[in-house]
C-alpha cells in the first residue's frame, strides 16, 4: 500500500505540465468551435438541420459536457485544497472551510450546465412572481448566481492572496463569466446568431477550463507550502518600546550606585573586612593553565549578578530584540534591586 499514489500525487507539480494543460484546453475549445461551424454540412448526411452533439446553442452537446467535466475537476481540486489547508498550524479561525463552499459551488455549476437547472429556476420564479423583469426572465437565475459566486469568489481571493498568480487567474475567470452572461442576456451582439453563440460558449468553456486550472495551481501552491518548499517571509523586527527603554535606564542607574546604597547582597561584607587590609591569598593555579587568569577575567567573574545582567542587556539589546521571557526577567530583577535599595 505504501507504493500506491496518494490524492495529492495527482496534482501537477511542474509548470510545464500546466502549460500543456492550457494548450490542451485551448485545443479542445477550438475543435468544438470548428465542429459547430462544420455542423450544417454534417447535418446534411443525417437528414436534419442540426446535429445535437455539435450544436453549441442546444443542451446535451459536447461543449456542455466539456464545461461540466471541467467544473467537476475544479470541485475535486477544491476538496484537495481543503484536505491540506485544514492542517495548517496558524489557521485558528477556520478559514479553510471556504474551500468546501467553493467545491459545492463548482459542483452545482457542473450539474446546472449538464441539466439546465437555471432554466427550471427561471420558469419557477416567473410563475410564482408573475414578473419577468428583463427579457425572458433569465435575470432571476443570473441574480441568484451573482450573489452566491461573488461571495464565494471574494472569500477565495482573500485566502489565495499569498499566491498572486492563482488569485489573478480567478479574477480572469470572473471576467469570462461576465462576458458569457452579457451575451446570454442579449446585451451585446444581439441578433448575431451563430457568432453570438460561438462567442458565448467559447467564453463559458474558457471560464470552466481556467477555473479547473486555477484550483489545480493553487492546490500545488498549498501542497508545496505544507512540504516547506516555499520560503516564508521575514518578519520585520519592531523597535524597543519606550517603557522597556526606561527600565533599562533605571537598571543602569541602580548598578552605578555603591553596593551599600543599593543593598547588593553579593558585594556586602562585614565592616571589619572592609576597613582592614588582610594579606592577599595565594592564587592557586590549575594544572592546565601555566599562568593565573588575567585581572579582567577575575573581575568579570566576581561581578554581581545584576551587573552581569546589565552588561548582557546592553550587548544583547544592540544586536537583537529581547524576547518576552527576557523582558519578564528584566522586570523581576529591576523590582528586586529596587526593593533591596529601599530596604538598605
Amino acid at each position: 500500500m505504501d507504493e500506491q499514489p496518494r490524492l495529492t500525487d495527482f496534482v501537477p507539480r511542474r509548470l510545464t505540465t500546466f502549460f500543456l494543460l492550457v494548450l490542451a484546453g485551448a485545443g479542445v475549445i477550438a475543435l468544438l468551435e470548428m465542429l459547430y461551424v462544420w455542423m450544417p454540412r454534417a447535418a446534411a448526411y443525417t437528414g436534419s438541420d442540426r446535429v445535437a452533439a455539435l450544436d453549441l446553442a442546444g443542451a446535451g452537446s459536447l461543449a456542455t459536457w466539456f464545461c461540466s467535466l471541467s467544473l467537476q475537476g475544479a470541485a475535486v481540486a477544491a476538496v484537495l485544497v481543503y484536505l491540506v489547508r485544514r492542517h495548517h498550524r496558524d489557521d485558528y479561525n477556520g478559514t479553510y472551510h471556504v474551500w468546501l463552499w467553493a467545491a459545492m459551488s463548482w459542483l452545482l455549476l457542473s450539474v446546472d450546465v449538464a441539466s439546465q437547472l437555471h432554466e427550471g429556476f427561471r420558469a419557477l420564479m416567473v410563475t410564482v412572481t408573475g414578473v419577468r423583469l428583463i427579457g425572458d426572465g433569465s435575470i432571476w437565475w443570473v441574480t441568484a448566481y451573482f450573489f452566491l459566486l461573488t461571495a464565494v469568489g471574494l472569500r477565495l481571493l482573500v485566502d489565495m492572496r499569498q499566491c498572486w498568480f492563482s488569485a489573478t487567474l480567478l479574477v480572469l475567470v470572473g471576467a469570462l463569466c461576465v462576458v458569457a452572461v452579457v451575451l446570454r442576456l442579449d446585451w451585446w451582439m444581439s441578433g448575431r446568431g451563430a457568432q453570438q453563440w460561438m462567442l458565448q460558449m467559447g467564453a463559458q468553456m474558457a471560464a470552466a477550463t481556467l477555473l479547473c486550472l486555477t484550483m489545480l495551481f493553487h492546490a500545488r501552491h498549498v501542497i508545496r507550502d505544507a512540504e516547506g518548499l516555499i520560503p516564508q517571509r521575514a518578519v520585520k523586527s519592531k523597535a524597543v518600546k519606550p517603557k522597556l527603554a526606561r527600565r533599562r535606564t533605571d537598571l543602569d542607574n541602580i548598578e552605578s550606585e555603591t553596593p551599600a546604597a543599593r543593598g547588593d547582597l553579593s558585594n556586602t561584607q562585614p565592616a571589619a573586612a572592609t576597613t582592614s587590609n588582610p594579606k592577599p591569598r595565594p592564587v592557586a593555579v590549575d594544572s592546565p593553565h601555566p599562568v593565573p587568569p588575567p585581572a579582567s577575567q577575575k573581575a568579570a567573574s566576581s561581578a554581581s549578578p545584576a551587573a552581569t545582567l546589565a552588561g548582557g542587556l546592553s550587548s544583547a539589546g544592540a544586536e537583537k530584540k529581547l524576547s518576552k521571557a527576557d523582558k519578564k526577567a528584566l522586570r523581576q530583577r529591576l523590582d528586586e534591586l529596587r526593593r533591596q535599595r529601599e530596604g538598605g
